[in-house]
């Protein structure tokens, strides 16, 4: 596809057939840019592009010295070119970004793997993870746990606009460690990643019913209670950054989620937790996350 500017017109020059001397062809356009992608199924320079008729053949190889045989099999890529002209680019050439799906991922019913797909859940992004050679490279997965999580996270008549309400959108940088990739991708469901048994198992935030009472008579020796946090471990507000969706991704701060209740508790001394949600790219879903973990900072008898 070519953007277009009416004020002004240019003279390209194209290079046809092969040998030391190309035939050369003068014509005379408009365009200021031209923004062509493939998707990853292209298998020759004459696969059409996923946004127009034209193919690698009669752009990229015809336009420049790039050899015939690039094609780029199975890789997704944006091919761009831009016509110089100072007054359509006064700030410089700009900034190309692409919204992009990513890794199709392994879904499992009842612990048997289904084929693989595209999903935002955070739940199944969790388990990739974990099973990957990139992530923790460990099959030993409770699946009951992991289903029961990406049903939760499937939800949509929690948040207002209709969306689930966990979900992850982001990429990995794969320099960081993998057990700090592991929390903020727990965060982004607000729940709890544990190994237990010999499995790895996943509880997203949902309330669950209590199935047992405990009495003195299931207790085998005297209670050790903490009735508060110290002060160095509280806090009454809750903060921090997300990806909005709604702001061409890029990083802005949620809104955040305080509570006067608490602040006087705490000697109306503020103390705000910083939470950042690099995987979370809806802003009632962010301010969702935080009030829990707000919440929950505040039962504090254990």
């Amino acid at each position: 596809e070519t953007v277009t500017d009416s004020r002004y017109t240019y003279t390209t020059t194209t290079r046809t057939g092969g040998g030391d001397d190309p035939v050369v062809e003068t014509t005379t356009t408009n365009y200021v840019a031209k923004v062509y992608k493939h998707t990853g199924n292209q298998t020759s320079a004459t696969s059409t592009f996923a946004n127009s008729t034209s193919n690698l053949a009669n752009t990229l190889h015809a336009e420049t010295t790039a050899t015939s045989d690039f094609v780029g099999k199975n890789i997704a890529y944006v091919y761009c070119r831009f016509e110089y002209n100072q007054d359509s680019f006064a700030d410089g050439l700009p900034t190309v970004t692409a919204v992009v799906k990513g890794k199709k991922i392994v879904k499992t019913s009842s612990g048997t793997e289904q084929s693989a797909v595209y999903t935002t859940n955070t739940a199944w992004v969790i388990r990739d993870f974990l099973t990957s050679e990139y992530g923790l490279n460990d099959d030993q997965i409770d699946y009951a746990t992991f289903e029961a999580a990406a049903d939760i996270c499937a939800e949509t008549d929690v948040l207002s606009d209709g969306s689930e309400q966990y979900q992850v959108n982001g990429v990995v940088d794969l320099s960081q460690n993998v057990g700090d990739v592991l929390t903020q991708l727990v965060a982004a469901c607000g729940g709890s990643l544990f190994w237990g048994g010999g499995y790895w198992k996943l509880y997203a935030g949902d309330f669950v019913t209590p199935t047992k009472t405990l009495t003195m008579d299931d207790l085998r020796g005297p209670i050790t209670l903490n009735t508060k946090a110290s002060m160095r471990d509280n806090f009454n507000r809750v903060s921090g950054t997300f990806i909005d969706s709604e702001n061409d991704w890029i990083s802005a701060d949620y809104p955040a989620v305080e509570s006067p209740l608490f602040l006087t508790e705490d000697n109306n001394v503020d103390a705000t937790m910083d939470l950042p949600l690099p995987y979370t790219t809806n802003a009632l879903a962010a301010q969702r996350l935080a009030k829990q973990m707000l919440f929950r900072s505040r039962e504090q008898i254990s």
